[in-house]
């Protein structure tokens, strides 16, 4: 069975949580999240048949909140990741995705099945954010704002753009935005003349005082794909 995440709603007896839920504070999918730290309140509690037994854990009756990185349950590792930032949650963690047959004395037998109310309170992206300077890879496809006219495209030439970002070896434009960016993601660039190659222009391709578009993905970081 592994992890079954109940989202608390209003009317859940004595769990009466408001959820706020925003998609751009979800903690990054898949293996990006794998080293995320969060923090979390939670309620830990054994399940015995349909039951609910003694508080084994609680972050509430402490002080402190918990942050975590990798420290934790295969339960959490798997389940945590699926929730947004501020969204509270029932997770009910079989046993072998929690303490197994060993158990974790004196509070959890072996072999129990256990239920976690969390609430996740913070989350730290700091692995696979971009930061300058790093090196990338990007596809990406650039416009004149004014004509619509395609000047450039490493799509087209089905080869990804390799540089490194914050050092000035790109528009500024490119330096301040690319790094917004997480790894995987699309996005689009408006970038003003002072951003991008101002009262010089590019060339042919681009003329003075131009602001351009540009279509963006940010394929990999350091060597790491998306």
């Amino acid at each position: 069975m592994g992890v079954i995440i109940h989202r608390l709603q209003p009317g859940d007896g004595i769990r009466r949580w408001a959820i706020q839920i925003n998609e751009s504070w979800r903690i990054n999918s898949t293996e990006q999240c794998i080293k995320d730290v969060v923090t979390i309140h939670y309620i830990g509690t054994l399940l015995d048949g349909f039951k609910e037994s003694i508080i084994h854990s609680s972050s509430r009756t402490r002080t402190e909140l918990h942050s975590f990185n990798r420290k934790v349950i295969r339960g959490w590792d798997e389940g945590v990741p699926q929730l947004s930032m501020g969204e509270k949650a029932l997770l009910t963690i079989t046993a072998d995705y929690a303490y197994g047959e060993r158990g974790f004395p004196p509070n959890i037998p072996s072999n129990t099945t256990l239920n976690f109310e969390v609430e996740l309170i913070a989350i730290n992206y700091n692995p696979y954010d971009l930061r300058s300077p790093d090196n990338v890879q990007i596809h990406y496809t650039g416009w004149l704002k004014d004509s619509g006219k395609k000047f450039d495209s490493s799509v087209d030439r089905g080869q990804p753009f390799e540089t490194t970002i914050g050092v000035g070896r790109v528009i500024k434009g490119w330096d301040e935005g690319v790094p917004q960016l997480s790894l995987g993601e699309k996005a689009k660039l408006t970038i003003t003349p002072d951003f991008g190659y101002g009262s010089r222009g590019a060339g042919n391709a681009i003329p003075p005082n131009a602001t351009l578009i540009f279509e963006v993905e940010l394929l990999a970081i350091n060597g790491r794909k998306a």
